[in-house]
């Protein structure tokens, strides 16, 4: 099975690698979507898939916005 190289992780800055079929590199290659195409990996391997952002590292970036501000829907007008 292929080891597919990730996008740098824009948190930790490492690289990771994830193993695919070579059925799941030519849906890849072929222009399925992502979610398709793998629909059966985790959201989170997706993900890291795209981005590089690791589960990890998605928390820590998520906790930083501790923003407890309700959101509406709405823009505010400046």
């Amino acid at each position: 099975m292929p080891l597919i190289l990730c996008p740098r992780c824009p948190n930790c800055r490492e690289q990771s690698k994830l193993e695919m079929t070579d059925e799941e590199v030519a849906a890849m290659n072929a222009g399925q979507l992502i979610q398709i195409a793998l629909e059966h990996w985790p959201a989170e391997q997706r993900e890291m898939l795209i981005t590089g952002i690791h589960p990890k590292c998605w928390e820590e970036m998520m906790a930083e916005d501790d923003d407890d501000t309700p959101l509406d829907g709405r823009m505010d007008l400046l």
